[in-house]
């Protein structure tokens, strides 16, 4: 394959993997805590390219396009009330983490539910990891609401009103008793019950010094490379609220339009060289 050739079909196969990008983003654009991928490029030279290069016997030819990696990008989605009590989203910096057969995952992803057994799970049956909890797990009352405060801690019983996560009392300061009649309801400290109340354990919410390290898995949740740490993080935990997608759906739509046309130049222009290079050979094959 000549260079020209092999420099257009470098370009179509990019412009494809942009294309299925950014198709995966818009089908994600609703989903709650999708973050949205991009793409970092990168050019490609073989060692006799790079070699001709250094001796000026090269050209712009020699170098192919290609995706060198994708990355999520982890900017705040806004946060939509949904006064549903194992609701939960982040504001600000931080991961809640999850137990999955590969292992523990991260997600903002805090659509979750209880189970029969009383143990919070995300919506694809991964349970939510807490500290703190009793020996044999969470074991909430699955009838019974649920309260959270902004330090992740959760709570059950007693008199209590669901956490407001766009304004309120609770989302303010951070207590669920708080928001009741001010009976001091989880208000206590941390780990800390009042009369009628039990603590459930508290949420574990983690961060990283270079999320953008982390490889994202399953569409919303993110596995830590090698040395990768952990640590707490401080970010308040909203209830009653989702984090939607940070996809713009409509600039993304703009940018799956200008992708497809550039698809279809470099496609148009690896058309024409290829019918002139049949032409030469048919002309070849007449003298």
């Amino acid at each position: 394959m000549d260079a020209l050739t092999a420099l257009l079909a470098s370009g179509m196969e990019t412009r494809m993997q942009a294309l299925e990008l950014i198709a995966n983003n818009l089908a994600n654009a609703s989903s709650p805590g999708y973050k949205a991928d991009r793409e970092r490029f990168s050019s490609y030279l073989s060692a006799a390219a790079a070699s001709a290069l250094q001796h000026g016997e090269g050209d712009a030819l020699s170098q192919m396009p290609l995706i060198e990696d994708r990355y999520a990008e982890f900017q705040q989605g806004t946060l939509q009330q949904t006064a549903n009590s194992t609701d939960l989203a982040l504001e600000g910096e931080g991961f809640f983490a999850v137990e999955t057969p590969r292992g523990v995952r991260y997600t903002r992803a805090g659509s979750f539910r209880l189970d029969a057994a009383g143990e919070l799970r995300t919506k694809d049956g991964y349970r939510v990891c807490l500290n703190g909890a009793a020996p044999g797990g969470m074991a909430a009352d699955p009838t019974q609401p649920i309260y959270v405060n902004e330090r992740g801690e959760l709570w059950q019983g007693g008199r209590g009103a669901l956490a407001s996560a766009v304004g309120g009392d609770a989302a303010q300061g951070g207590s669920v008793g708080d928001a009741d009649s001010g009976d001091g309801a989880a208000a206590e400290g941390a780990g800390t019950a009042a009369p009628g109340q039990r603590y459930l354990g508290q949420l574990d919410v983690v961060r990283f010094a270079r999320p953008d390290l982390l490889r994202k898995e399953e569409g919303v949740y993110f596995a830590a490379q090698p040395g990768m740490t952990p640590r707490a993080s401080t970010a308040p935990v909203r209830q009653g609220a989702l984090e939607a997608s940070n996809v713009d759906a409509g600039s993304a739509s703009m940018q799956l339009v200008s992708v497809s046309r550039e698809f279809q130049l470099l496609n148009r222009a690896y058309n024409v060289v290829a019918a002139a290079k049949r032409g030469v050979v048919e002309q070849v094959a007449k003298w």
